[in-house]
Parts: structure tokens; sequence; C-alpha cells
């Protein structure tokens, strides 16, 4: 699992890579230009508009320009964005288990998901054992939401650690 350490040194270094590659004039931030520019070389649909939501949304000092910390903020936010869009997609798809829409999971929807997959009887089995010795962390013999959603950030390791 990645540290909290290793985190921030990947995204100070993502940061550092990101304002290098923009950075047209050398003063370590970005100014509007330069993150249009991006923005067009991207082919991104509206880089002005675009350009125009980064900065009112990070630029905390209203200076016009995108510093290192300003910019290592908005990463983390797309990176927190991203997360949790993945989650929510991860959390949704299992529980189109939950047949009789009560927010649990119960084994025997979690094995009838797996035979509706294409899974045979004897792996769906499997696989809900597994599911439910991996996910039902109270051991109440149904898998909720949270539950879910813990074990994909676990299992992906979404979040660092201590």
């Amino acid at each position: 699992m990645v540290t909290k350490k290793e985190f921030l040194e990947e995204l100070t270094q993502a940061t550092n890579d990101l304002i290098n590659k923009v950075d047209t004039n050398g003063d370590k931030q970005l100014s509007k230009d330069e993150v249009r520019a991006m923005y067009k070389k991207c082919k991104y649909p509206n880089p002005t508009l675009a350009t125009n939501a980064l900065f009112e949304l990070f630029d905390d000092n209203k200076d016009g320009k995108l510093s290192v910390d300003e910019v290592k903020v908005s990463l983390l936010v797309e990176y927190i964005i991203e997360a949790e869009t993945f989650i929510k997609k991860f959390v949704d798809t299992f529980f189109k288990a939950d047949s009789n829409k009560d927010n649990k999971i119960t084994w025997d929807e979690a094995k009838q998901f797996f035979v509706k997959g294409g899974s045979s009887e004897a792996k769906a089995t499997v696989f809900a054992n597994s599911m439910f010795e991996d996910v039902d962390s109270d051991n109440d013999k149904s898998i909720t939401r949270d539950e879910l959603r813990e074990y994909s950030i676990e299992y992906f390791e979404i979040y660092p650690s201590e």
C-alpha cells in the first residue's frame, strides 16, 4: 500500500512535471495563457472556459497565476474526483446483485449475480464465498454499500495509508 509520504512525493513530482511541461516562460508558475495553450494542445472542447474555471477554483491569491501549491491542490482534487467516481462505479456494479433493492447484498443474491454473469454454479459459489469473506466486515451475512466502498479503497489502494 502506498504511504502518505510516497503519495505526497508522487503528487509533488506530478506537479513539477506538469509545470515543467506547461510553463513556457520558466517562472515555475502557470499563467492563464499557458494553461489555455495546454488545453488547446490537448484539444479540450472549450479551453477558455476550462482555464477560467480552473483559475476561479484554484488561484487562491487571485494573482492570475497558479503556483506550485495551487497546482498541487488542483491535481489532488482531480485525483479525489476520479477516485470517488471509480469507487461509485465499482459499488454500483456490484449492487446490481441487490435484486430485492433493500440496499444489502445477501449471499444468495451474490451467487445469482455471478451465475447471471456467466459463471457456473460451482464458480459462483466460490466467488460469493470469497466476496463475503473479503467484504462482509461486520459478519452480518449481508454486504452494504459502505462495506463495498471500504473494500474497494483497500483492495485498489485508492487512498494512502499512514
